[in-house]
Parts: C-alpha cells; sequence; structure tokens
C-alpha cells in the first residue's frame, strides 16, 4: 500500500506540471494564438509551476523508511501472545468482576446512589 502511494504520488509530482500547463492552452480555434498568449502567463500557471518544482526537490524515502519499519513491526507482532494471556485473565476474572459489580451496586444503593460526592451536591 505505502509504495504504491508513494508511486501515485510520485507519478504525479512528474506529471503535474505538463497538466498545468495544459489546463492554461487556449482552446480550439484559438488554439494558433497559444504561443503569443503564453508569453505572458496567468500568476496562477506561474505559482502552480513553481509548487510543482519546490515538490520535485522533496525527498520521500526517509517518510517510507519509517513507514515501512512500522510495518514490519506491525506484521511481526505475535497475536497469541497477547491473545492468549488475555483470554486466560478474561476466563479466570470473569466470576470476581461479577462479584465486584455485585458489591459496587449495593453500596451504591446503600449510600443513596452518589458514593463520596453526594454529600458536596447538598451543600450547594
Amino acid at each position: 500500500v505505502l509504495s504504491g502511494g508513494a508511486g501515485k504520488l510520485e507519478e504525479f509530482i512528474t506529471s503535474a506540471p505538463e497538466k498545468f500547463r495544459t489546463a492554461f492552452d487556449v482552446p480550439q480555434p484559438l488554439c494558433f494564438l497559444q504561443s503569443m498568449v503564453m508569453d505572458a502567463a496567468p500568476q496562477a500557471m506561474k505559482d502552480l509551476l513553481e509548487l510543482c518544482k519546490k515538490l520535485e526537490g522533496v525527498s520521500f524515502e526517509p517518510i517510507l523508511k519509517v513507514f515501512n519499519g512500522a510495518k514490519d513491526t506491525v506484521e511481526g507482532i505475535n497475536v497469541d501472545a497477547i491473545k492468549t494471556p488475555v483470554n486466560k485473565f478474561l476466563s479466570e476474572a470473569k466470576d470476581l468482576v461479577g462479584k465486584l459489580d455485585k458489591t459496587v451496586s449495593a453500596a451504591k444503593m446503600a449510600g443513596g446512589g452518589g458514593g463520596a460526592l453526594a454529600g458536596l451536591k447538598k451543600m450547594f
């Protein structure tokens, strides 16, 4: 995905100047005036072409190295090394969590449900 995206970006950067020039072409039947008109090219076209030149100087290689390193790290993660202990904990803690939920619910009902901050509400 990354190399494909980088390839498309590189393709855009190399083809963009020509596409921008084409966008400012004089339409037919007046296309014979193109050479005279392009001597005074529109400022927008000049700006776009200048930005394209700056983009050509940008190297995406360091960014791709970081992304590829991250990709390799993520692909190398052993999911079972995480999944197995978590599932074991889940099965062992299920009853204890249920008991804890019941205890918390009982404490809320006995104390009016407000907990430690309930007294502050009454003050204001």
